[in-house]
């Protein structure tokens, strides 16, 4: 049912508008950016017009947004990185698998219990 709706194709060409830009991102010198702004025009003059039954498999398909791609890529500013406290997510992972490690047969005995109690009370 979803799939057919709009709000779920606008949720898909966003995701994929998001997705494009994040890629974008990927570029860490201004060469690169260069080639891959010159690339992203030369593809959008080569892209045929959208037929209503073809997927989308680029932004550019349908007319996305390359302008603003390619301003940013051509930007000169540094292009701004996100940290993200990469000694944080294995620590908590490690955490993670040890408490159901822990709690894991005290769980299963109680599941096991809650199955004896349903199929005991049913007639």
């Amino acid at each position: 049912f979803l799939f057919a709706s709009r709000a779920a194709s606008a949720i898909e060409s966003r995701w994929a508008a998001a997705a494009e830009h994040a890629a974008d991102r990927a570029c860490e010198d201004s060469d690169g950016r260069c080639a891959l702004a010159s690339a992203l025009v030369k593809v959008a003059k080569l892209t045929p017009p959208r037929t209503p039954l073809a997927e989308p498999i680029s932004t550019l398909v349908d007319g996305g947004d390359v302008a603003s791609r390619v301003r940013r890529l051509l930007d000169d500013s540094e292009p701004s990185v996100r940290s993200r406290p990469r000694g944080r997510l294995p620590l908590a992972a490690a955490a993670a698998a040890g408490v159901l490690a822990l709690a894991y047969a005290p769980l299963l005995r109680l599941v096991h219990a809650a199955t004896e109690l349903l199929v005991n009370a049913l007639p």
